[in-house]
């Protein structure tokens, strides 16, 4: 049995070896990303109002099961079925 020697076997090996590198670099770069919309009071409410719907944006669940959420004007409840 004769082993065959690859030629390009090097370059090969570098390319990969280059992309796997430049792969992991881009992702373990970590970029801050600021949520908070008012930066004068860090996000939290300057006037509580128990009839406001502080949860405009609200979740609808596809995929889960076993997971349940309710949203109220102030607050929400995330039941967990079977923990």
């Amino acid at each position: 049995m004769k082993l065959v020697k690859l030629t390009h076997s090097k370059p090969i090996i570098f390319l990969c070896q280059f992309f796997l590198i430049a792969t992991l670099i881009i992702a373990c770069h970590s970029t801050a990303i600021n949520t908070s919309t008012n930066t004068n009071n860090n996000g939290c409410i300057q006037k509580y109002n128990p009839n406001t719907d502080y949860f405009p944006n609200k979740i609808q669940i596809n995929y889960a099961i076993g997971l349940a959420v309710e949203y109220h004007k102030h607050y929400k409840i995330v039941t967990i079925k079977n923990p």
